[in-house]
């Protein structure tokens, strides 16, 4: 092969790589403003093009993921989660996975996820708000404000925890508990729907 002919070849195939890149970087910005315009579709469309270029990309899937989530599209959502979860395991799409499950309905599949979560990310008060709503959901009261008192040590100022506790508390036969939770979002947080839910039972 002729040495000119060969650095040819190089450029036409540096050439290609640097379009696919341009092209990939073009359809997931066309894909972040189709989402901000909530046209969940068309940024559908965008990831779902990429993904066929490349079955092998956890982002894709991750994406797309959040992407079937956003248009209420939850068993899809949860098994491209489930796929990019596989390809390159990473926390994101385990939380994901739990929103999926908790939208389905599948509580227990959702305690465990975040247990495992919790494994990890002890701490993640986030994780710890949905193990206590799937818990709370359950009616296992106890469970519940195990997992909100957690996040409030992690985030005192929580008020969706301080919420469920006084509506877990109350269900759980402890007014003293719930009441002091009520005065606390009454005080700091009065637009708590828990203020208003509980307050000619509370007062």
């Amino acid at each position: 092969m002729h040495k000119v002919t060969f650095i040819i070849i190089l450029i036409a195939i540096s050439g290609l790589s640097l379009f696919a890149q341009t092209t990939a970087k073009d359809l997931i910005s066309a894909s972040y403003s189709a989402e901000s315009a909530n046209n969940y579709p068309l940024a559908l469309e965008k990831m779902k093009a990429l993904e066929i270029q490349d079955t092998t990309d956890a982002f894709y899937k991750l994406r797309i993921g959040w992407l079937l989530y956003l248009s209420g599209k939850y068993n899809e959502s949860l098994a491209y989660y489930q796929k990019s979860l596989k390809i390159s395991p990473c926390v994101d799409a385990q939380i994901g996975i739990v929103n999926c499950y908790l939208y389905l309905g599948m509580w227990n599949d959702a305690i465990s996820l975040c247990k495992e979560v919790l494994t990890t990310y002890p701490d993640y008060t986030d994780v710890l708000l949905k193990a206590g709503f799937a818990a709370y959901m359950k009616k296992e009261y106890n469970q519940s404000i195990n997992y909100y008192l957690k996040a409030l040590i992690v985030s005192p100022y929580s008020f969706e925890a301080r919420g469920y506790l006084v509506a877990a508390y109350y269900y759980n036969g402890n007014n003293t508990e719930a009441k002091k939770h009520y005065q606390f979002l009454k005080r700091y947080y009065p637009a708590s729907p828990s203020v208003k839910d509980f307050a000619k039972i509370l007062e």
